[in-house]
């Protein structure tokens, strides 16, 4: 195991540990918790509307693409709802808590 401490002084502080970076980082924590939040809402309705409405007819096209195509659909609205499910888990059961 190396000891990073050894190494001496570094020139770079990390922004996190000077008052500036911390107002930029709780800045930027404030927007993203703020998207992530509103994403979360916003999804529940979008996989209704994709639910509810008919689709318009796929183009002509072979098989596998035709496959990938809604195989993808399907992996992003998943992606979009395992985003939202563990933000807003991990918001919840941190110290912090989630700002609903």
């Amino acid at each position: 195991m190396i000891n990073i401490a050894a190494r001496g002084p570094t020139r770079h502080t990390p922004a996190r540990d000077t008052v500036e970076g911390s107002k930029r980082r709780a800045t930027f924590m404030f927007y993203h918790i703020s998207a992530g939040l509103m994403i979360a809402m916003l999804v529940p309705f979008r996989i209704w509307l994709r639910l509810t409405r008919k689709l318009p007819p796929a183009l002509p096209s072979p098989l596998p693409m035709y496959a990938a195509a809604h195989a993808s659909h399907y992996l992003l609205y998943a992606g979009l709802v395992w985003m939202a499910t563990t933000g807003l888990s991990m918001a919840w059961y941190s110290n912090q808590g989630a700002p609903l």
